[in-house]
């Protein structure tokens, strides 16, 4: 296979991922810390249905830093 690109826009679009990914492990984590707050007071459905979707979504996040 061969590939054909620009080697300084290749780094700068790493050095943007890499970027991105450090700013979205920090908002994850607040955003995790919040939650978890929040939640011992949120009994109900919706907490459970939001704590899944958040889960999910996390997940779906992490991949991008594997």
């Amino acid at each position: 296979m061969d590939v054909h690109v620009n080697a300084d826009e290749l780094e700068k679009f790493a050095h943007e991922i890499r970027g991105f990914l450090e700013t979205q492990q920090n908002a994850t984590s607040r955003l995790r810390g919040a939650f978890n707050r929040v939640k011992n007071s949120w009994q109900d459905d919706k907490c459970k249905e939001f704590e899944n979707n958040f889960s999910d979504l996390l997940s779906r996040l992490s991949r991008f830093n594997d």
